[in-house]
């Protein structure tokens, strides 16, 4: 199983292109539009060092692309709304990632690469699925294609961010990400969420309960159970009773299989309006010291 990436120094795409496939990777010469590759790929066999290079001589200004084997996965950074160091920093504290083979892109973005455990299938996710629990990350494994450097575009080159000889294993809590758990499979217990922040006790308690009854929400329910609880919860954080929790309703929605349905979009827009609905009415409660913004 390919594991190994070679920091290829040379400006060479030819050079870089020999070495990609010398370690059994699938080298794609994409078209520098993006509008498809020079040679088809789909179905194909990986080309040899000598053909891969050649690729890169017939169209020098050509993207060098992998197509990715079934047990590489790349968390595909994309900052349309938000900067790339804030959705990296997002996802090492969701998922404990290590330091890997990161790809700077033209455009500000970054590319992680991660190894799948044996046995476990991934699939190709644009973050318009809603599908990931992170915005702005797009998921391509298995067939999908990741560019990697020396290649160059008309709005900038793609560099190394950082790298490593062995692209490192992936942790549990992402690989669960990648491959959530189908809603029959949950139990009650199961269906509880990490909780964010620190609320008080009566905070926490009401938080818990509003997170599970919108992770066990059924078809026909869900969107209405999701925004009762913003508006409750959010009438807690008005109160100063619970930190923001937004992020931890986004997870019950998922869980419940409202996002796959709905989608991340959708499910955010029903959170902010019932949070704004529970601000505008701040719950009164005497409970001790309260969450301290």
């Amino acid at each position: 199983m390919k594991t190994r990436l070679p920091k290829v120094p040379a400006k060479s795409l030819p050079n870089a292109a020999s070495a990609y496939a010398e370690l059994g990777w699938h080298v794609v010469p994409m078209r520098a539009d993006r509008r498809g590759a020079h040679q088809k790929y789909a179905n194909k066999s990986s080309p040899t060092p000598d053909l891969a290079s050649e690729y890169f001589r017939e169209w020098p200004d050509a993207l060098l692309c992998i197509k990715l084997p079934r047990n590489i996965v790349v968390l595909d950074v994309d900052p349309k709304s938000r900067l790339c160091s804030e959705i990296v920093l997002e996802l090492k504290s969701e998922f404990g990632l290590p330091e890997t083979c990161s790809v700077r892109t033209p455009k500000g973005g970054v590319h992680l690469w991660y190894k799948l455990p044996e046995g476990v299938t991934a699939r190709n996710w644009t973050s318009q699925h809603g599908r990931f629990p992170i915005d702005c990350v797009d998921i391509r494994t298995n067939g999908g294609l990741a560019t990697l450097p020396p290649s160059k575009r008309g709005d900038g080159d793609y560099s190394w961010s950082s790298w490593t000889p062995i692209v490192p294993l992936a942790p549990k809590a992402l690989v669960s990400a990648l491959c959530p758990k189908s809603r029959a499979t949950l139990s009650p217990e199961g269906a509880t969420l990490r909780i964010s922040g620190n609320p008080t006790r009566y905070g926490q308690s009401a938080l818990e309960a509003e997170l599970r009854r919108v992770s066990m929400a059924t078809a026909g329910s869900r969107n209405h159970a999701l925004f009762v609880a913003s508006a409750k919860l959010g009438s807690l954080h008005a109160a100063r009773i619970i930190p923001d929790v937004r992020q931890s309703l986004v997870r019950a929605a998922g869980v419940c299989g409202l996002t796959r349905d709905d989608g991340r979009r959708s499910c955010i827009a029903t959170i902010e309006s019932g949070w704004r609905r529970g601000l505008a009415t701040p719950r009164k409660i005497d409970c001790g010291d309260r969450y301290a913004r």
